[in-house]
């Protein structure tokens, strides 16, 4: 009897260790792996991820109040929210981004990250939030100058029409002169006579019209008459041609597309794709910066010929008056789709949420509203 009571002891105490270690193995499963379903508890925290930010605009950009904005910022903002993650922000340089998502050393780049084959070996990438492309922005053949300016508006056109206005004007104050001359004192015979019409006819064509010089005879007022509706149209006209000759030679860039760029000194930007595909394209002279205004100055002052870049950034900053003079042509080199950068380490599941809040958010209407209000009327 003593005999059977040790041995139920026993095999209670091995089922007991037994027990105790499978626990042990769980918990240690548990520790390394995540616990099953913690993904779904809501009482568990969020993960925390690295949002790497730079100054890109307008995908991401800092405010004066230290925070970030733009595109990329925002609707990582939203998709944050969507798959309830907390992050952080990790500034970067804009040639930082790339090797800190292949690195680790970022989970998420909110900037605007062109979805090419070359990024996608590296690292993922969202669904597209923008359809861009790579353009060619230069400037103008001639300078914007005082002197240029007057080069356009004594453009050839326009002196030729000047002179058909000046020589209308002689022959309108000559005749208004030789109808008056007999019964109008203020048109004398003689030099004196013709003078004073060419007065009257200068003040008439300017629309001035002192009334110190005026028609009285039926065939001078006529004439008179005749004129005015002449000096007129001469006016409108040649006020349109020197508007066009000024809006011509604004216009007018150095390049005319992609055939140009192989004869032709461009920038880019050191971080973005835009050297690879110049050098396809059998681009010798390129020049590299490492922020987007650097490039658009040395293309200001005439350091360089072009700048290639993608399109929306480009349009963005070209809205300051800094850079007015500044063209951008209208034919892409080549479509570009931007989306957000993704770490591979993120979970399948956690992709999944960004893309679909990426893809809600792009067609929402508010997002639109704000791509108005950022961009400009014209986007």
């Amino acid at each position: 009897m003593r005999h059977s009571r040790r041995l139920a002891f026993v095999a209670f105490a091995l089922i007991v260790l037994v027990g105790a270690a499978r626990a042990a193995l769980v918990d240690a499963q548990s520790a390394a792996h995540g616990a099953p379903g913690a993904a779904g508890d809501e009482s568990s925290e969020p993960p925390r991820l690295r949002v790497g930010v730079c100054q890109q605009p307008p995908y991401s950009f800092r405010q004066p109040d230290g925070t970030w904005d733009g595109m990329a910022v925002q609707l990582w903002k939203i998709a944050a929210a969507s798959a309830r993650v907390d992050f952080e922000w990790h500034p970067l340089a804009l040639d930082e981004v790339d090797p800190a998502l292949v690195e680790g050393r970022i989970d998420v780049a909110a900037t605007g990250i062109p979805i090419v084959p070359l990024r996608l070996r590296r690292f993922d990438c969202s669904q597209p939030f923008e359809a861009a492309g790579m353009v060619i922005a230069t400037r103008s053949a001639v300078g914007h100058g005082f002197l240029d300016g007057l080069r356009h508006i004594f453009s050839r056109e326009v002196l030729t029409w000047l002179g058909t206005i000046l020589g209308a004007t002689l022959v309108a104050g000559v005749l208004i002169a030789l109808l008056e001359r007999r019964r109008n004192p203020q048109f004398p015979r003689g030099a004196g006579g013709i003078m004073e019409g060419i007065w009257w006819s200068i003040t008439t064509l300017s629309t001035v019209g002192y009334g110190d010089r005026v028609p009285i005879t039926h065939r001078g007022r006529l004439a008179a008459a005749v004129w005015m509706l002449i000096a007129f149209m001469l006016l409108t006209i040649f006020s349109g041609i020197i508007a066009a000759s000024i809006t011509v030679g604004r216009l007018n860039p150095m390049l005319s597309g992609p055939d140009d760029l192989p004869r032709s000194k461009v920038g880019v930007l050191a971080a973005g794709v835009g050297a690879p595909m110049l050098r396809e394209l059998g681009v010798q002279h390129i020049v590299e910066f490492e922020m987007p205004d650097q490039v658009l100055d040395a293309l200001l002052f005439g350091s360089i010929d072009a700048v290639v870049g993608e399109s929306t950034s480009l349009r963005y900053l070209l809205q300051r008056q800094k850079y007015a003079s500044l063209v951008i042509l209208p034919h892409p080199i080549k479509r570009v789709f931007v989306g957000l950068g993704l770490s591979r380490r993120l979970s399948p599941e956690l992709r999944a949420a960004i893309d679909q809040s990426v893809v809600e958010t792009v067609e929402s209407t508010a997002w639109n509203e704000y791509l108005q209000q950022l961009l400009g009327a014209n986007e």
